[in-house]
């Protein structure tokens, strides 16, 4: 199984745990207090689910396809892929075909769970609307390389 896919698998599953979670968490809320936190839960864990299934599937249908004592079966299945791509004006004829390093996809994903992790984390020390403001400014100035004025900008509008 590619880097790539595990860590799709593991993210997905981190979802679908997490909103478990506050679901679970949820059901200790007061009668009116629980139907948004238990929805939004119950949301999650669904769209967690179809991302791994969805993730399942594929790595199937790629393992079925790309065998590994058929190599040139599947550089000719992708070399076909792309060209329809390219004819249905999907994809940039001049766009690179080399693939990405697993390496850098790996830590990439990382990176982006530590992100949402330190955001939870935030959430549970200063409140959602603290955190949200905190999260935005420092994720577009640092992540999104964003100008002073946006992240201000956007600080305050979920300040407001």
């Amino acid at each position: 199984m590619p880097v790539q896919t595990k860590m799709r698998l593991v993210f997905g599953v981190m979802v679908i745990l997490l909103f478990t979670w506050t679901g679970w968490q949820a059901l200790g809320f007061a009668q009116l207090a629980l139907y948004l936190p238990l929805a939004m839960s119950g949301l999650g864990v669904v769209v967690g689910v179809i991302t791994v299934a969805t993730d399942l599937m594929n790595w199937k249908r790629q393992g079925l396809v790309a065998s590994a004592d058929v190599p040139e079966t599947a550089a000719m299945h992708g070399a076909e892929e792309r060209e329809i791509a390219i004819r249905e004006g999907g994809i940039d004829p001049s766009a690179e075909d080399t693939p990405e390093d697993p390496h850098a996809i790996a830590l990439r994903s990382l990176a982006m769970m530590l992100w949402i992790l330190g955001y939870v984390l935030l959430i549970w020390l200063v409140g959602i609307v603290a955190a949200s403001a905190i999260f935005l400014f420092v994720f577009l100035r640092l992540i999104a390389r964003a100008s002073w004025r946006v992240p201000v900008i956007g600080t305050l509008v979920v300040l407001s």
